[in-house]
């Protein structure tokens, strides 16, 4: 489950804070462009998105108190949970990850381990980090970093490298996925840094690389021969042929599984293991785009997960240029 904390500092205005009806659907599996509907779907319905609302709080900024050479970060997340801590008295039992959202300009980040207490001892759980001005892809990445997700590389180890993952929604390669989506009441209204404010709430990025998922610790039933499909090893010697179903279309079809990855074994020991999926202009993936103007085409993504660090690395793309269908 995960804790959700709104915080403003005391000289922040209490109206500037999400209200519950606001965060209650962002947190709605069911809201689309809603946080919860995203995470549940990209994670082909593996992730957690279950959670507590608590009351807003308000304090100073803990960050003040870091002393010279200590973490900001740290001291930010660690000064909010304990005061949720004493006001709330939460069984921090129930909670495998926070995810804190700051109704001022204060930070985007995700990950980390953050002590709480638990009985007579403790425990350390993950957090998100976001405020009021970030984009709803960044916060995206941030939920997956809470999750265990890292960004994707590319060859020289350079991060946000995939244009097909919003876990590269920092840079994406130096591509444009992302679209605009319509403007929902229901759902918490962003206040950009830009001049006039721009609502980067609607700004959508695509669903993150499957890769992520087939290789997580976090979702093990992710991998599935349903979901996923093992090129055998014989493919290096004589052609194999297998169908993929585009990664929008595998999700649109949950319960029922179709292949939305394929793997493929390295071909000399200690080499990459790869990996394919068809990606195409729909859904949370509707930034892809026929011609490839953005950077982004649709098409079959290839990445690659390193034998040594295991992170997931954006290899190539094969564009697919108007091609019909939910499968290639």
């Amino acid at each position: 489950m995960i804790a959700v904390v709104r915080v403003r500092w005391n000289n922040t205005p209490p109206e500037n804070v999400w209200t519950d009806a606001v965060m209650n659907e962002w947190m709605n599996p069911n809201t689309p462009f809603s946080l919860a509907h995203y995470w549940t779907r990209t994670s082909l319905f593996q992730a957690d998105m279950r959670f507590y609302l608590f009351p807003p709080i308000a304090i100073d900024d803990p960050r003040a108190k870091t002393p010279a050479g200590g973490d900001s970060r740290q001291y930010l997340v660690d000064g909010v949970l304990a005061e949720v801590t004493r006001l709330f008295s939460p069984d921090w039992n129930l909670f495998e990850r926070a995810l804190l959202v700051f109704a001022q300009q204060t930070d985007l980040f995700g990950g980390g381990s953050y002590i709480v207490p638990v009985g007579d001892g403790s425990k350390s759980i993950p957090a998100a980090v976001c405020d009021l001005a970030s984009s709803f892809d960044a916060i995206v990445q941030e939920v997956g970093h809470a999750f265990g997700l890292d960004h994707e590389v590319d060859g020289a180890g350079r991060e946000y490298q995939s244009p097909y993952s919003s876990m590269s929604s920092e840079t994406y390669g130096h591509t444009d996925p992302s679209f605009k989506r319509p403007v929902d009441s229901r759902l918490p209204v962003g206040v950009g840094l830009d001049n006039p404010p721009s609502d980067g709430q609607r700004t959508i990025g695509p669903y993150i690389t499957p890769v992520q998922f087939y290789i997580s610790k976090s979702m093990p039933s992710f991998n599935d021969p349903g979901t996923v499909y093992q090129v055998p090893a014989s493919y290096i010697a004589s052609p194999h042929t297998f169908r993929l179903t585009a990664v929008d279309a595998a999700i649109d079809s949950w319960p029922v599984r179709k292949p939305m990855l394929a793997v493929l074994p390295p071909s000399s020991s200690g080499g990459h293991t790869y990996f394919v999926e068809l990606r195409r202009s729909s859904s949370y993936d509707a930034g892809f785009t026929h011609d490839g103007s953005n950077g982004a085409p649709m098409a079959l993504a290839i990445h690659a997960v390193s034998p040594t660090n295991g992170r997931v690395r954006y290899v190539n793309r094969i564009p697919l240029e108007a091609s019909p269908g939910d499968q290639h």
